[in-house]
């Protein structure tokens, strides 16, 4: 597109006639490019104050503030250099999240191109696909939720529910340690701030799974593979 460097690059003066004219070309393109629009409207921001860039960017486009509100969020969370080129700007949107870091962000899409193995080879996840394995690591404390999340029950973090009728108890891992290992981690969870030993050796654990999720995903995935032949 002919327009690509005036969209991402911030001129040396805001020239609002110009970016008008972007806006509308990329309003009226055949096909939106949702990167396009979220990176036009972070160079509004460098002219424009609120209310301005929001009546002006809502006239030109015909698109809704909170759209375009998330078009520039997934565009700031994701500059260029980290957006992957094999993935849909979808797959990026979902892993824009305000509790998800870059690095969790990049495990996440890393692991998304990697895929799941077949027969035929290893194949992209889908962005349902996606929003399924962000669903199942939070569940299982692995990802970060938001705290409007945090305070929804879960079968992970939260307290045991009570037994009833159907019901079946979580399975529970014990783990021992010597003393020393038990002091260390004590100690690592005051400087944590973290509440005793059990609590920081499960964040711990939790943060080794969230940084090596690729690693680990494709580890099982074969094993499960292996399995069916």
């Amino acid at each position: 597109m002919g327009t690509q460097l005036a969209i991402c690059e911030v001129p040396a003066a805001f020239d609002v006639k110009h970016w008008k004219l972007i806006g509308k070309h990329l309003t009226e393109a055949k096909t939106v490019l949702l990167w396009d629009l979220g990176d036009w409207l972070i160079e509004g921001e460098y002219g424009l104050e609120g209310e301005e860039l929001k009546e002006l960017a809502t006239k030109i486009t015909g698109y809704s503030w909170g759209n375009l509100k998330n078009y520039m969020w997934v565009s700031r969370s994701f500059p260029k250099s980290r957006r992957r080129d094999k993935l849909t700007y979808s797959h990026h949107r979902e892993v824009a999240k305000k509790e998800f870091d870059e690095v969790t962000q990049d495990n996440l899409l890393d692991s998304a191109i990697k895929g799941d193995l077949s027969l035929k080879g290893s194949v992209h996840w889908s962005v349902r696909k996606l929003k399924t394995k962000i669903k199942h690591g939070q569940d299982k404390g692995w990802l970060p939720r938001s705290e409007k999340d945090k305070t929804k029950d879960s079968p992970f973090g939260g307290k045991p529910e009570p037994l009833g009728p159907g019901r079946h108890q979580d399975p529970v891992l014990e783990v021992r340690i010597c003393q020393k290992d038990h002091e260390f981690l004590m100690d690592l969870a005051r400087a944590r701030k973290v509440n005793g030993a059990n609590s920081m050796m499960w964040r711990l654990m939790c943060e080794y799974v969230q940084q090596n999720l690729a690693a680990l995903e494709a580890e099982v995935d074969a094993e499960r593979l292996r399995r069916t032949l």
